[in-house]
């Protein structure tokens, strides 16, 4: 019969049970096998490492060196002044950590901040990343805000509010919906495939499939100043100060009343060490972030009013750009001749809009997206219209810098008209 392992608890330990939940804190190192049956409400090592093998539930895990977690972990905050690996799956709201930080499986939060590198495999879902070295990512990431030296996306879907690399963003055959990237540097796979409304670069961006892909240039002389557009998603134009670097994490010790410790059963071998990883898993917060969503529209010109007011469309000014308008999947009807759809009110003024837009091409040839969006007017495809307004609009975006033209005023602003009034039917 194997000898039952002794329960440990070293001098200077400060160690409580209590009806809250767990608290330790030691001056060395810290390795869990058991979370006590509680809450652990804070976990703290002054000048060691923490390990921790049983499920965590908790508050404040702190360690002065580094911290290795293995299996499922929910903590309020996890810092750490060397480096974070986790394996299993995470919910952290704040995740700090001055070395690196390699994520296994899946994780939430708030916030991740690391010096170094950063490494996911698996899911992650997080507002704001922010690293001083690389952040490398495999698999499905939604993010609001992601910060690094150098981005890299190998693969999978990437849905995030801006990307800014203060070097360089690598993206692989990923699907995106990103409303902004910036980086003197963007490198797109001749696969990559999706939305991302802006990619500002010094570099040629080559063969791609991406949707938009508007220059700041571009969309300043198409919708004024993007000085808003950038900083509501934490973004910096290139060249000016842009939050990279994540800060190192202050010293633990600072924040806590006294050296103190705790140890389970025989004594382990060194914490795994968290060295940079390209797959470990992310810091997360109290609830995954939904999907990022595309609901910026464009600004609505004061004209075309129907005859009255029994007809007048309820359209309201909203600021934005036509191409992240969310395109909602709704059913295309049937226009077969014979069953063609009723004509709504508001027809006439479709109609009188993109004829606007092709009067604009009069001594030139007709844009194929101009052609394709007068064929669903003119068989009230409503529906088709609204869930790819914002498809058509990438089309002829292409088209003009293909041909090398410019876009006139007149269709941008018919353009706004267009999506907003199938957007009231």
């Amino acid at each position: 019969m194997n000898k039952p392992q002794p329960f440990v608890v070293p001098a200077g330990v400060n160690f409580q049970i209590t009806d809250q939940g767990v608290v330790i804190e030691n001056e060395g190192d810290i390795v869990l096998h058991t979370n006590f049956g509680r809450t652990l409400t804070r976990i703290v090592s002054t000048a060691g490492s923490i390990t921790i093998h049983a499920p965590v539930s908790g508050g404040i895990l702190h360690a002065a060196g580094d911290v290795a977690i293995h299996g499922d972990t929910q903590v309020d905050e996890l810092r750490a002044g060397g480096h974070v690996t986790v394996a299993g799956s995470a919910q952290v709201g704040a995740l700090s950590s001055g070395g690196h930080v390699a994520i296994q499986g899946s994780a939430t939060g708030a916030t991740l901040d690391a010096a170094g590198d950063v490494g996911v495999a698996g899911t992650l879902t997080v507002g704001t990343v922010r690293a001083g070295g690389t952040v490398e990512i495999a698999g499905a990431v939604k993010a609001d805000t992601l910060h690094a030296a150098v981005l890299r996306f190998s693969g999978g879907t990437l849905t995030a509010r801006g990307i800014q690399g203060a070097s360089a963003v690598y993206i692989g055959a990923a699907k995106l919906q990103v409303d902004a990237i910036l980086a003197p540097e963007v490198h797109l796979d001749p696969h990559t495939s999706g939305r991302a409304t802006v990619i500002e670069s010094q570099n040629d961006l080559g063969q791609n499939a991406i949707k938009g892909g508007f220059r700041l240039a571009d969309y300043a002389e198409m919708f004024g100043d993007p000085t808003s557009f950038l900083s509501d998603r934490g973004l910096s134009p290139l060249g000016s100060a842009a939050p990279v670097a994540a800060p190192v994490p202050a010293p633990v010790r600072t924040a806590v009343p006294a050296p103190i410790a705790v140890a389970l059963g025989e004594p382990e071998p060194a914490p795994v060490d968290a060295a940079p990883a390209v797959e470990p898993e992310v810091a997360t917060g109290p609830a995954p972030l939904e999907p990022i969503e595309d609901d910026t529209a464009v600004e609505i010109e004061a004209e075309d009013a129907p005859a009255s007011d029994e007809d007048q469309p309820n359209v309201q000014e909203v600021e934005g750009d036509p191409a992240t308008v969310q395109a909602e999947s709704l059913p295309v009807e049937e226009a077969s001749v014979g069953n063609i759809p009723p004509e709504h009110p508001l027809h006439k003024q479709l109609v009188d809009a993109v004829t606007r837009i092709s009067e604009s091409y009069a001594d030139a040839e007709l844009p194929p997206a101009v052609n394709h969006l007068m064929s669903l007017i003119e068989t009230r495809s409503y529906d088709q219209v609204r869930a790819e307004i914002t498809a058509i609009w990438s089309d002829l975006l292409k088209y003009h810098q293909k041909k090398g033209l410019r876009i006139q005023h007149q269709v941008t602003t018919t353009f706004n008209t267009i999506n907003s009034l199938v957007k009231k039917m």
